[in-house]
């Protein structure tokens, strides 16, 4: 089974988290898309190490007048991965055990 994933993190708190479980997603996914703010300096940094994830920017989060449109920018996110099999949504605040991905292919 082919997995690719997404998720939307924007803001220092959230890039903590991301930061400290994109070892585990990088090494159980086969491919990952994050999408954020242009000005989330935090989020694109702690994506920066990883070559195979693709980091996507927009300000869709905020456009006509939206407080904050997570929907909008995951709808963004799901076209630009374009899933072969699988799709896997999850917050950025989740740390997955290392061996979810055996669990969950059973």
């Amino acid at each position: 089974m082919f997995i690719d994933a997404f998720t939307s993190c924007v803001g220092p708190v959230y890039a903590s988290y991301l930061k400290r479980s994109l070892p585990i997603w990088m090494d159980t996914l086969d491919s990952l898309t994050v999408v954020t703010m242009p000005d989330d300096k935090d989020t694109i940094e702690a994506c920066k190490p990883y070559s195979r994830l693709r980091l996507l920017t927009t300000d869709v989060f905020k456009q006509y007048g939206a407080a904050f449109n997570k929907g909008a920018a995951l709808t963004m996110a799901y076209a630009a991965m374009e899933p072969l099999e699988g799709a896997l949504h999850f917050d950025s605040d989740i740390e997955p055990s290392p061996n979810w991905r055996k669990a969950a292919e059973k």
